[in-house]
């Protein structure tokens, strides 16, 4: 990675544990580029902070607040994020999971519109998508049809997930008194709500916001238009939405059912009051819709919160915050715009806010004292202390900077640094190995505890993040060790023909995370092995009764099952050879037939004392049977008729 240009290249590694495959966008906060993860051999996604960000406070904290509000959300239908980190140079990168397939704008302009009977259910996992990011206080704030993704399966079934969170907001804060401290809100201006753009007054954009433009995603999907006019200009903004969402029906190339367009009318209204209240009210009328009913969404139950309420607010003034957390959590999933719990939210927000800052101050003060006294480990650790607490600590860089210096004049944290360095480089190359020999893993691991304990000597607060370094490193090999073992005996077994303790063998490789390609290779090499021992069965079979049949005399029989040999082995040896005996043989049951024919023709005409034509029907035989045996009686009767 350079820093002009912030481009990683396809074979370098990322924080020594990624590889980069290739750049498959920027622009924005980020580049991103498609890697696989050394370890775990698994394909992900890395957004890195562009360099020319990098030193700007207020896009680190954007990029540091996107993470942190991604991390809440767990939901198969929601783009996952899996890391997130910080290199050596201070800037920052996420790592999300790698999503096959494409988004609903590039799938309309390659694909055409979705039918009806597939936009809905893919809209249903969407919304419970959605669902999920609004259950844990988030607000996307920029759903459009190149933020949600259309996904297949192995069985070819597509599926929907929703990506993106660079502009999402936490709904707490929005809510809260002053609105969302972090500024103002971007987005596409043709998916945007009108809250977005500060028609409704004194309202920022919030769940309902996302509501409206899943609306306007689902709407593109079946008719491949937006419901309103595209804005061309500031003054179209307005009008747009004074002039509302134009109905589906008669906007699509296929028949809209009007309940359908109803369903659609509701979520894209300006009103916020004549909207959907929540994602899920949605969900369940296009449920419905599938289902074939016209029932309505379920109404929200209503539950007595003023006891839990009051509960939480005595834990919050005995200082008790975990507790009142707790409560405040199983409050929100009951009621989760109810003023009384977002205010009281808000103020354990607030004192626990004032707790962190009182923390903050005492620890950077313990730094500074232990940077005066010179004593590094102990400043290194209490400034890792401080950014446990706040990891975006506005002094963060100067601290470092003087610990940094600190170090620098110290000859045992260089000596210390030197040694970690090169453990991690003889453990990497070791590892960047085709073929790992046990001895040579334990060689490796041998000289690495070796310098371990000459850091501990140096600089023990190092040496513990190197023990766990080492650690996982010895636990990756084991991993490594045991599925190279497994891969060679189920090669054994396949070439054992063992084939079912072959496939137990290749579920237990599953079991122990080998790569999904290699479990799926050894499974289509298993199942080829079957086909072929039972193709090979088949062969052998016919191999061993396709000459009796023909010592039988049974021809049609033979005949039908060379043509399966035929089938089964074009290419078989003895075909030719059996389809040339079963046409000999053929042949001569023809002859046998109409000799045995013609002889008693003969023999008729003899008795009836047409000796001529007999002598015809004679001369016909020596030619189909001059061996015949009763040619030379025959001749002697038609002689003695002469006479």
């Amino acid at each position: 990675m350079t820093s002009e240009s912030n481009q990683l290249r396809p074979g370098s590694t990322l924080d020594g544990k990624y590889e980069v495959l290739a750049r498959i966008g920027g622009g924005g906060m980020g580049e991103v580029y498609r890697v696989r993860h050394l370890h775990l051999d698994e394909v992900r996604v890395i957004k890195l902070l562009r360099a020319d960000l990098a030193s700007s406070a207020q896009a680190s904290e954007s990029f540091q607040r996107e993470a942190r509000l991604a991390t809440q959300i767990k939901h198969p239908r929601v783009a996952t994020l899996h890391d997130y980190s910080r290199l050596a140079d201070g800037s920052f990168y996420m790592v999300w999971e790698s999503i096959e397939g494409r988004d609903v704008d590039q799938w309309v302009r390659t694909q055409g519109v979705f039918p009806i009977e597939i936009a809905v259910p893919l809209a249903v996992q969407g919304l419970s998508g959605l669902e999920a990011i609004h259950h844990a206080h988030i607000v996307h704030r920029d759903l459009s049809p190149d933020n949600v993704m259309i996904t297949t399966d192995a069985r070819g079934h597509l599926g929907m997930k929703i990506i993106d969170l660079g502009l999402a907001g936490d709904l707490r804060e929005i809510l809260a008194p002053g609105g969302d401290p972090h500024g103002a809100v971007g987005g596409k201006i043709n998916y945007c709500s009108p809250e977005h753009v500060g028609l409704v007054e004194g309202v920022r954009p919030d769940h309902l916001s996302d509501v409206f433009g899943f609306g306007i995603v689902l709407y593109f999907m079946i008719c491949g238009q937006l419901p309103f006019d595209r804005v061309g200009q500031p003054s179209d903004i307005k009008r747009r939405f004074e002039q509302g969402a134009y109905p589906l029906r008669g906007r699509s190339e296929v028949e809209v059912p009007q309940e359908l367009s109803d369903v659609l009318a509701r979520a894209l209204q300006v009103d916020r009051s004549a909207r959907f209240q929540a994602a899920s009210e949605f969900r369940e009328a296009l449920q419905a819709l599938a289902s074939g009913g016209n029932r309505q969404p379920r109404p929200r139950p209503r539950f007595d919160i003023d006891e839990p309420l009051a509960a939480a607010a005595t834990a919050l003034r005995q200082r008790r915050f975990d507790d009142a957390r707790s409560l405040l959590d199983e409050l929100s999933d009951l009621a989760p715009a109810d003023p009384r719990v977002l205010q009281m939210r808000a103020e354990l927000d607030e004192v626990r806010s004032t707790q962190r800052q009182i923390q903050v101050l005492q620890m950077r003060e313990m730094v500074q004292q232990y940077l005066q006294a010179r004593h590094e480990p102990m400043a290194r650790a209490a400034l890792e202390s401080l950014l446990e607490i706040d990891p975006d600590y506005p002094e963060r860089e100067e601290l470092e900077r003087q610990l940094e210096a600190l170090h620098q004049t110290t000859s045992s944290g260089r000596r210390a640094r030197e040694l970690v360095d090169r453990v991690r480089r003889d453990l990497g190359r070791v590892a960047d190995r085709p073929v790992l020999e046990e001895h040579e893993i334990q060689q490796a691991l041998a000289e690495a505890r070796a310098m371990h304990q000459q850091v501990q000597e140096l600089e023990p607060v190092l040496a513990v993040k190197l023990a766990g370094e080492i650690e996982e490193w010895r636990r990756s090999q084991e991993r490594d060790q045991v599925i190279l073992r497994q891969k060679q005996t189920i090669r054994d077994l396949i070439e054992a023909r063992s084939l079912d303790d072959a496939e137990a063998g290749i579920d237990r490789l599953a079991e122990l995370g080998a790569p999904q390609v290699a479990v799926d290779l050894f499974r289509r090499d298993l199942a080829q092995l079957r086909r072929q021992l039972a193709r090979d069965a088949k062969i052998a079979q016919i191999e061993q009764e396709l000459p009796q049949a023909m010592e039988r005399g049974a021809l049609a029989a033979a005949r039908e099952l060379a043509r399966e040999l035929q089938n089964e082995d074009p290419s078989h040896p003895q075909l030719r050879g059996y389809l040339r005996q079963i046409s000999q043989a053929e042949e001569r049951a023809t002859r046998d037939a109409s000799a045995k024919e013609g002889a008693a023709t003969i023999a008729a005409l003899i008795e009836a004392g047409r000796l001529e034509e007999a002598r015809l029907a004679l001369d016909v035989l020596r030619r189909i049977a001059p061996q015949h045996g009763l040619i030379p009686h025959f001749e002697r009767r038609l002689g003695a008729g002469r006479r």
